[in-house]
């Protein structure tokens, strides 16, 4: 009798044993089940670099710093631009050529939203034309175009006026924000004045991109 109960106890102590040892493997495959689908989940999570990168290629590919500007219907064709700041007395700085047109480069480049700001002389101490000495010819639905030899971008007058010089209302006209990807060039206009040795006025052409 003795022997029996001995036996089925070995017998219950075996098979408690085995249901540990098979509870305890499915318990580490649900583990690892559970592992593999977080890691799945996880992934999926994660960005696409490959197209992030065509998509940052992309957009890089429609911003540039502009070299050219051209305005075939007063003749201007291909002036070279050259990078302005801000002088002492807190006006935009202006070309030292009277060839060259400045681009105000704390502005938007060429493809970004806002409002892209150039200037060039009307004329020059010795009497020579300036780059924009025939700016004022300009007409609404004339166009402008940017490049820097590889990318273009046009724009299209839809306003040009005088304002007075050294009026802050005709500095916010000229250098206001916008939504939209437009251009706006300034030159000297007006009347020379002898005591402070400049114009009178300003002349201001504002374009929109269209293409």
């Amino acid at each position: 009798m003795l022997r029996k109960i001995s036996y089925w106890v070995l017998v219950g102590v075996i098979s408690c044993a085995v249901i540990v040892l098979i509870d305890t493997y499915k318990y580490q495959l649900d583990q690892k089940k559970g592992t593999v689908t977080i890691d799945a989940k996880a992934s999926e999570l994660e960005p696409n670099k490959a197209i992030s990168a065509s998509f940052n290629s992309i957009r890089q590919k429609e911003l540039f710093i502009p070299k050219y500007i051209s305005i075939n219907s007063i003749g201007l064709i291909n002036a070279q631009i050259e990078q302005v700041g801000v002088e002492p007395n807190g006006a935009m700085g202006v070309p030292t050529d009277p060839n060259m047109v400045g681009w105000y480069k704390n502005g938007p480049i060429a493809g970004e939203k806002g409002n892209i700001v150039l200037a060039a002389h009307y004329d020059w101490y010795n009497g020579a034309k300036g780059a924009f000495y025939l700016l004022n010819k300009a007409s609404v639905g004339d166009q402008i175009v940017l490049n820097n030899n590889n990318q273009t971008k046009v724009y299209q007058v839809y306003e040009v006026k005088y304002v007075p010089n050294n009026d802050i209302s005709a500095v916010y006209e000229a250098f206001r924000n916008t939504t939209n990807q437009e251009i706006t060039l300034i030159s000297c206009g007006g009347v020379w004045d002898l005591l402070t040795k400049s114009y009178d006025q300003r002349f201001l052409v504002k374009g929109v991109l269209v293409n």
